[in-house]
């Protein structure tokens, strides 16, 4: 995606929750990256069955030059959809229809991660090329031709500022209920695995924060 800086909370000590500042600063990436897509599906409505820090190893193969070479690739499960949404999403997708609230969701993971680093640094970029993967193949088979391959289409002029504004909107939405991503990672951390249940549950019992008073709001109350 994009570089875009990120308006950060103001976090205090709410960054803690188990996670140590040595060590486990990767881990606490991925937990907020998961975290502000399970908090973002909840608040939107959209299905999920759960959202995973389990890991699991696959062994892949990487071709350079001609020549094949295999690594171990550690894959987080994190946000588990159901099939029949996947399919639908799948759908929308090739059609070139882009669900908003879908996408918005997508986005709120690297946002998160951005929110707490104060940035959207290279790594959060690279992460977050799978989330955007989706929004930019909508955006470049909507104005493709009819019946255009719908492979190594190229890049089109409005994805970049889709993207942004998704992105925004995603730090909107997290912004309002930051409680209730530090909540959920915090129990990510912990537990590794939560429901969706789980996670609404959460949500429930962490309420947005009403917005902070500006000096124009304070000025327009009415004296008694």
């Amino acid at each position: 995606m994009a570089e875009r800086a990120c308006a950060r909370p103001r976090l205090g000590d709410r960054l803690g929750g188990g996670f140590t500042r040595k060590g486990g600063e990767m881990e606490k990436r991925h937990t907020y990256h998961e975290a502000g897509h399970a908090v973002a599906n909840v608040i939107l409505g959209c299905p999920f069955d759960c959202v995973s820090m389990e890991k699991r190893k696959e062994t892949r193969t990487h071709y350079e030059n001609g020549e094949a070479t295999e690594y171990l690739y550690i894959i987080t499960d994190g946000v588990v959809w159901p099939d029949d949404y996947t399919e639908k999403r799948n759908e929308e997708l090739f059609a070139g229809r882009l669900d908003l609230r879908a996408a918005i969701t997508d986005m709120a993971g690297p946002q998160a991660e951005a929110m707490i680093l104060g940035e959207i640094d290279e790594q959060a970029q690279e992460g977050a090329r799978c989330d955007t993967n989706g929004i930019s193949a909508c955006c470049r088979i909507a104005s493709a031709p009819p019946g255009a391959s719908v492979e190594n289409l190229p890049m089109c002029s409005m994805e970049h500022g889709i993207i942004n504004a998704i992105a925004e909107q995603a730090g909107e939405l997290l912004s309002k209920h930051w409680d209730a991503v530090v909540a959920v990672a915090n129990a990510l951390n912990s537990r590794k695995r939560l429901t969706r249940d789980e996670v609404a549950e959460i949500v429930s019992k962490n309420p947005p924060q009403p917005p902070a008073e500006t000096e124009e709001s304070a000025s327009m109350e009415t004296p008694e």
